[in-house]
């Protein structure tokens, strides 16, 4: 299956079979492109023919529009007012778009579900998140404020996307970054956050 014998969507489509199956039972952190290399039955370099990188693979199989990190982070751009309002806008877009797949509502269930999956996640998602959002702010706190800021719109989202708690789960997006972006802004820019208890 790794040459040209074998039929190119073929290898194609067995690639997204196996990457699905790791990422929805290990999650990303976890995954390998030679861990879906070996699964699938081909060389990893075919991973990297058809997709580019892992990434490139991981939105393939949960079908994804983007890269979840690459949309936060240019809705942060610069920081400054206004930035809630773009983040929680362009995350709930993402949701929108992406949760409606099979693939994803399986991903976030084994989040939710999988103590092991979810201390992987949460380790992927403070070095390439949370880290890198940091330094763009810039602040002696900025962890923490961006800490504080996710926690707000991840909230948001499971009670949007997962439980479907109404009237929230109905409101439109717009209307819903309008309300919460101030808020996020806060805990961004706000004044400096005491360390001591």
């Amino acid at each position: 299956m790794t040459g040209p014998k074998a039929a190119r969507g073929e290898i194609k489509d067995t690639i997204l079979t196996a990457a699905r199956e790791l990422f929805s039972t290990r999650g990303y952190p976890d995954v390998t492109v030679r861990a879906i290399a070996k699964r699938a039955g081909c060389d990893a370099g075919m991973i990297s023919y058809y997709f580019g990188s892992k990434v490139g693979v991981f939105r393939a199989a949960m079908s994804l529009p983007q890269d979840p990190v690459e949309v936060v982070a240019t809705a942060f751009g610069d920081g400054g007012p206004g930035t809630g309002e773009r983040v929680v806008g362009e995350v709930l877009r993402f949701w929108e778009e992406s949760f409606a797949t099979t693939n994803v509502q399986l991903l976030v269930r084994s989040l939710l579900e999988n103590e092991k999956t979810l201390a992987v996640f949460r380790e992927w998602l403070d070095r390439t998140l949370f880290t890198t959002l940091a330094h763009q702010l810039g602040t002696p706190d900025a962890k923490l404020r961006i800490q504080f800021a996710a926690g707000q719109i991840v909230g948001l989202c499971v009670l949007r996307f997962i439980y479907k708690s109404e009237p929230l789960a109905s409101m439109p997006a717009s209307v819903l970054a309008r309300q919460l972006g101030p808020i996020i802004d806060i805990h961004l820019f706000g004044p400096i956050i005491p360390r001591t208890t």
